[in-house]
């Protein structure tokens, strides 16, 4: 069920199958398994959630569908909540915004400036799982000014795509968001924790723990300024759902 927000607030909740992975202090974990229940969004971010795509590799569509001044709550439950996965729900959910909204779209390939994600020339510190480790997990938390990244089993094309949502803050990068992707022919999966200090942060100075110089002296790897493929979500056609 989709219907309008009338007093928009910020934008909360998501999906939750029964494979789902978030971190103990996520908002997610309060949305009940085999449902999606989302909060005060745009239509482009409901498709960003849908399709698994950064808001900003949704463009075209008429102003209100990315803007913030039409909201709109969503509130979906699967089948049997007690089988249903991330995935089959984010597939009920593409389906509610595209009746929802009349929504057509295409998809386009093109190579924007973002970073590489590579060994470092003193080599990986990365380790690999233990026996009885958990299942694969993924836990980010912290303020604006520091933050952690503690991950269990999981592969360097993860990292590299949790990086990519993470202001780097190195000079001249090509933008505070850019794309990083997995260059580091490290194949498996890997135990980690990542912690830093974001440049915005008065205490960072020039150098201290901000991400370079955590993911070198913590991680043992790098970025390198790279030519990334992405691709984007061009809306074709959208129109306000009619309300009953």
């Amino acid at each position: 069920m989709l219907k309008p927000r009338l007093d928009p607030v910020g934008v909360r909740g998501g999906c939750r199958g029964v494979d789902s992975r978030f971190a103990p202090d996520d908002p997610r974990n309060v949305v009940p398994l085999g449902r999606c229940v989302i909060a005060s969004a745009t239509a482009g971010i409901l498709m960003s959630i849908a399709y698994d795509v950064p808001a900003g590799q949704i463009q075209g569509g008429p102003d209100w569908f990315r803007t913030g001044t039409t909201r709109y709550d969503v509130d979906g439950k699967a089948a049997d909540p007690s089988t249903a996965t991330e995935a089959e729900l984010k597939s009920m959910l593409q389906q509610l915004v595209a009746e929802s909204f009349r929504l057509q779209f295409h998809r386009e390939a093109r190579n924007v400036t973002g970073w590489a994600l590579v060994v470092d020339k003193n080599g990986s510190k990365l380790r690999n799982p233990r026996d009885g480790e958990e299942d694969p997990v993924v836990r980010t938390g912290g303020s604006t000014a520091a933050a952690t990244i503690e991950a269990t089993k999981t592969s360097m094309t993860t990292l590299a795509k949790l990086l990519s949502g993470i202001d780097v803050c190195i000079t001249g990068a090509p933008g505070p968001l850019a794309p990083v992707v997995d260059k580091t022919q490290l194949a498996g999966l890997f135990t980690f924790k990542l912690a830093w200090t974001s440049c915005r942060a008065p205490e960072a100075g020039n150098s201290g723990s901000t991400i370079p110089f955590a993911l070198r002296d913590q991680l043992g790897l790098k970025l390198e300024r790279a030519s990334v493929a992405q691709e984007f979500l061009i809306v074709d056609h959208a129109e306000k759902p009619t309300q009953n």
